[in-house]
């Protein structure tokens, strides 16, 4: 009975040796059980603010992209006006210019006309000229004639 005894004592202290690690082992397996848990909270977090920030960041790359897409518009529709512009001032000025070629050349036809004018003035001049000399001559000698003649007679 003895033996039993021991064999009991021997059984009986790995027996609460062996719920204590039991016990031990079971605490630990509940520890790591939490820690697993706030890892995946905190990864559960982490994910959830990494989707916020990726979120935001979409929100405003599109905010961007719309402004973007709206200022290249605005630009576009002011390079048509400023084409436009261009195309206007181009016609105003090609209308100038063919006015003022209009203009040049009724400058010239009448130009031509003078110069004709003056020509035909000029040469009715002379002819003018030739008879009042050819005249004056005439009266000259007349002069000379009746100066002589009055010599003469006194």
């Amino acid at each position: 009975m003895e033996n039993l005894k021991i064999i009991y004592g021997f059984s009986h202290s790995q027996i609460t040796e062996l719920s204590s690690e039991l016990s031990q082992l079971k605490y630990q397996k509940a520890i790591i059980n939490v820690c697993a848990k706030s890892e995946e909270a905190k990864i559960e977090v982490h994910l959830s603010n990494l989707d916020k920030h990726k979120n935001s960041y979409d929100i405003l790359f599109n905010k961007e992209r719309a402004m973007s897409a709206v200022q290249r518009e605005h630009l576009k529709q002011k390079e048509v006006e400023e084409k436009e512009l261009v195309r206007q001032k181009m016609v105003k000025i090609l209308e100038k210019n063919e006015q003022q070629t209009k203009a040049a050349a009724a400058i010239e036809d009448e130009c031509v006309a003078i110069e004709r004018e003056c020509s035909s003035l000029m040469n009715r001049n002379k002819a003018i000229m030739k008879r009042l000399r050819r005249k004056l001559i005439e009266t000259e000698d007349m002069r000379r004639e009746l100066t002589k003649n009055r010599f003469c007679d006194n």
